[in-house]
């Protein structure tokens, strides 16, 4: 079992790797309907977090969850999602888009996800059906990247 500062190591580390393999806007093989990053790291919080947490608690052992936010302001909805470890550290993939200084933040939480947190209403995200495939072919694209 790891301890927690070797568990944040290993997922900085994979969380850096995903970003540049969705980043790229990667085309998924054999995968029916699969999702599109052509936009990352806008608009898709919630399926780079989905394959965040599938590759580290499936492949890693890291115990995490996807969490997700909506606030609705003057008629509209917005929403964010990002993954928590130990219900303590956020790593939130695609924080990019709130900050270009700063492509993936690692920490107990910044002003947008408090914002979230306070404001929004908990949605419970179901993970989408491509999630296995999607999650295993970048897992098998990054795993030569990665020695642990």
């Amino acid at each position: 079992m790891f301890i927690q500062s070797d568990k944040l190591k290993i997922a900085k580390i994979i969380t850096i790797e995903i970003h540049k393999k969705l980043k790229e806007n990667i085309k998924f093989q054999n995968i029916a309907r699969p999702p599109s990053f052509s936009t990352f790291p806008c608009a898709c919080c919630g399926n780079a977090s989905w394959i965040l947490q599938n590759i580290l608690q499936h492949y890693y052992d890291i115990d995490c969850n996807v969490v997700s936010f909506e606030i609705l302001t003057n008629g509209l909805t917005k929403s964010h999602a990002w993954v928590e470890i130990d219900t303590s550290t956020i790593i939130d993939i695609t924080y990019g888009q709130f900050d270009k200084n700063i492509p993936i933040y690692y920490g107990s939480g910044e002003s947008i996800h408090y914002e979230y947190k306070n404001e929004g209403e908990n949605v419970n995200l179901t993970p989408p059906q491509w999630l296995e495939p999607v999650a295993k072919e970048i897992q098998s694209s990054i795993k030569h990247c990665v020695c642990i």
